[in-house]
């Protein structure tokens, strides 16, 4: 069974809710960047940053009712985006995964 994972570009300056390494946990163990941050779009999104198409268009409205979702959604979009910020969030990814049972669990 292969792996497969959604490569993103980055759209243009928008309105939104932070993503990838600039939304928690991420945005926390990072030193301050002056590049715009990745957003998934949002009307009423408190943050101006680079679009970054959620994984389904109901991700900005969703994470607003659950933190945890949001952090592994926002996690996915560091992996999607690449870049030097991809290493530190794979260890981030290790450790939360670590504390979860396996699907074979449940």
């Amino acid at each position: 069974m292969g792996s497969h994972v959604i490569l993103q570009t980055l759209l243009d300056l928008t309105r939104g809710s932070a993503t990838s390494w600039a939304a928690p946990p991420l945005v926390n163990m990072l030193t301050a960047s002056e590049e715009p941050p990745p957003v998934w779009p949002d009307a009423n999104g408190t943050v101006r940053g680079v679009a970054l198409q959620p994984l389904h268009h109901s991700v900005p409205l969703a994470v607003k009712e659950d933190s945890a979702l949001y952090e592994m959604l926002a996690f996915i979009d560091a992996l999607r985006e690449g870049g030097r910020r991809t290493l530190l969030g794979r260890s981030w990814c290790q450790s939360l995964i670590g504390g979860r049972p396996s699907y074979k669990e449940l």
